[in-house]
């Protein structure tokens, strides 16, 4: 917890075949069969707790991005393989509102983490679905403040490597947001959730055929167990 600079799950998967695996092997004696079985439910065990454990710590996940990138691939992965979707989603509106969206917060800081918001959860869900639900009581908040544009247009000047997330990637990935003069585009929600192409073939080597816990491909329910 709290370390978010170099990937957790790799080592996990080879602490679950190095201990509990061989552990469950010899005190259950069981056949390849029954290896196979206990090892996709203690896998989806690791993917569903690691994966709560990231989300519950996702709002600093965010605030140290792009240092963070490593726990960011774990919950890209743990999403794979479980059904977290809704939970992370409602509990990072949750951490936004409560530490972010404040009357004493400065709009150049709370603008300041959106854009880091919105690198973040395009590194975790390319698609962008996640990204749309999760950013609009940003951009609701954001609109009611008179000193919105001057902020945005002050961190675009000075950006030195053109740095421009906050205008959105492309014509057809926008919303308004006013400043009560008018308004400027900022994000849109893309339709649908896709996966990164660069994780359907397992990094790792670790992981093979894991998902829920009857050896299924990821969208199965919770695992008892945890680790």
């Amino acid at each position: 917890a709290g370390d978010f600079n170099k990937k957790a799950l790799p080592s996990l998967l080879r602490w679950l075949d190095a201990t509990p695996l061989q552990f469950a092997r010899c005190a259950l004696g069981l056949d390849e069969a029954g290896t196979a079985e206990w090892r996709g439910r203690l896998e989806y065990a690791i993917y569903e707790r690691l994966g709560s454990l990231r989300i519950d710590e996702f709002f600093n996940v965010i605030v140290e991005f792009p240092d963070s990138l490593p726990a960011v691939d774990d919950l890209r992965r743990c999403l794979r393989r479980t059904t977290l979707h809704d939970r992370l989603t409602s509990s990072l509106r949750g951490a936004l509102r409560r530490r972010l969206l404040i009357p004493g917060a400065p709009t150049s800081d709370i603008i300041e983490q959106y854009r880091l918001t919105i690198r973040a959860l395009r590194a975790l869900d390319p698609s962008g679905v996640v990204l749309s639900v999760v950013s609009a009581p940003l951009k609701e908040y954001l609109r009611e403040r008179k000193d919105t544009i001057r902020c945005v247009v002050t961190m675009l000047m000075g950006s030195r490597d053109g740095d421009d997330e906050l205008l959105g990637a492309d014509e057809d990935d926008a919303m308004d947001v006013g400043d009560g003069d008018g308004s400027r585009s900022i994000a849109a929600p893309p339709e649908e959730w896709e996966g990164d192409p660069e994780f359907e073939a397992d990094e790792d080597g670790g992981d093979g055929g894991a998902g829920r816990p009857d050896g299924g491909d990821g969208d199965g329910g919770g695992a008892d167990g945890v680790v």
